[in-house]
């Protein structure tokens, strides 16, 4: 029994060392796995962002386009304008 017993007492020390061990990785997987988190949060928050600078591009092209229909519509006033005084 006794020399069972100190076969047995490395051999749990041996599984104690890897259970230690194990956590420490388990821990060092879950902060690389926080860090990847972190990143893509960041990607997904710079995407939004890109987006957002793309609607506001749109809107001004929008205004642009609407300042120009509006300068067409007074030249052409003008013009009907100008043809009525001849007649």
């Amino acid at each position: 029994m006794f020399s069972l017993q100190q076969q047995l007492a490395p051999t749990a020390a041996a599984t104690a060392t890897a259970a230690a061990a194990g956590t420490v990785a388990t821990a060092e997987e879950q902060q690389q796995q926080q860090q990847q988190q972190q990143q893509q949060q960041q990607q997904k928050q710079q995407q939004q962002q890109q987006q957002q600078h793309q609607q506001q591009q749109q809107q001004q092209q929008q205004q642009q386009q609407q300042q120009q229909q509006q300068q067409q519509q007074q030249q052409q006033q003008y013009l009907q304008f100008r043809v009525y005084l001849i007649y």
